[in-house]
């Protein structure tokens, strides 16, 4: 199995592959209000709010300084969203959690050039699973005018790939074993590990925070799931316990009669975690000479995927309880030298 620190890489010499994934896409639009910091990092469930450009200048200047006095110029003040896709590999040996972060504004350039280039061929949306087979078995989206052409099936994932890397600052990815829970104690499951779903969200946030930080990005990003995924309730509580902001639920395409329009950005999501799921599946095998296209391709996003074993959990969940220990026996505290 692989250890909890191992980073996935085109050209990395490991021989075999043990690895569990999960999908993950951030994004968070800024929403100026009438506050005394003059913005707040959250976003809708519903609408993309999107930067006016008319409201910048010096309101952007101030609140840089509000944020960072002495170096004001180095805030970022770029607001970010991130938004996750869940899945489980085909032997549902590991749950999968993948996505990408990147600021408000491109996201709504992205979104403007997925759905150009998904009309151009006749589609609705994207879907990773079907578009596997668009050229043999299709399914919707896909038609039978896909059978048999294979150079159109390229041609369109390589356009979206280049769509993603031009808009996607960071890509974010974690996989977990099915049973890694099972090695905790239950009062740790209770509390910090309710469910797979709820450990990924919480593993891929404290990273998206470690390099929000880096950033010096003003804000928390918006962490935006699609709506209907296994145990969100879950999810949705330890985030919102851990980060104080709730994450958003989303759909991943439109829906005109009930005038839903999909999150787009949860549809390349979808993209990485199918690539981290047919990794996934070469466990305990040897690694082939190349991996996939679009693995290589979005390979090139900065970022890193995160594998959880069951020695991460044991320890994960063993330093959870000493802090939350000391919370309430502070050291000095009697019974605590």
């Amino acid at each position: 199995m692989l250890d909890a620190g191992f980073l996935i890489r085109p050209d990395h010499t490991t021989q075999t592959v043990g690895l569990y994934l999960v999908k993950i896409y951030l994004t968070i639009p800024p929403q100026f209000d009438n506050n005394s910091s003059g913005v707040t990092g959250r976003g809708h469930e519903e609408s993309l709010v999107c930067y006016d450009q008319l409201d910048s200048g010096q309101a952007i200047k101030h609140i840089a300084m509000i944020c960072n006095l002495s170096d004001w110029k180095s805030v970022n003040m770029a607001m970010l969203t991130a938004a996750f896709d869940c899945s489980k590999d085909r032997d549902r040996k590991y749950f999968i959690m993948a996505g990408f972060v990147s600021s408000a504004d491109e996201w709504v350039s992205f979104d403007a050039q997925w759905r150009a280039r998904l009309a151009a061929d006749g589609l609705a949306y994207f879907h990773m699973q079907p578009f596997s087979h668009a050229n043999t078995h299709p399914k919707k989206p896909f038609d039978k005018t896909w059978i048999g052409q294979e150079q159109r099936r390229q041609d369109l994932m390589k356009d979206l790939l280049d769509i993603v890397k031009s808009h996607a600052w960071r890509k974010v990815a974690c996989i977990l074993p099915v049973n890694v829970l099972d090695t905790v104690t239950l009062d740790a499951r209770r509390y910090f590990f309710p469910s797979l779903i709820a450990t990924a969200g919480s593993l891929l946030w404290t990273e998206i925070e470690a390099w929000r930080c880096r950033e010096k990005f003003r804000n928390q990003a918006e962490m935006i799931f699609e709506r209907g995924d296994e145990h969100q309730g879950t999810l949705i509580d330890m985030l919102t316990q851990g980060t104080g902001n709730a994450p958003i639920l989303r759909y991943k395409k439109d829906n005109p009669a009930k005038g839903i329009v999909g999150f787009t950005p949860l549809q390349a999501a979808d993209i990485l975690a199918f690539e981290i799921q047919k990794i996934a599946q070469l466990e305990g095998g040897p690694l082939p000479t190349r991996f996939r296209v679009p693995y290589e391709q979005i390979d090139k996003i900065p970022g890193e995927i995160r594998i959880f074993t069951e020695m991460g959990a044991k320890i994960q969940a063993t330093t959870i309880m000493i802090n939350e220990y000391f919370k309430t026996h502070p050291l000095g505290s009697e019974g605590v030298h």
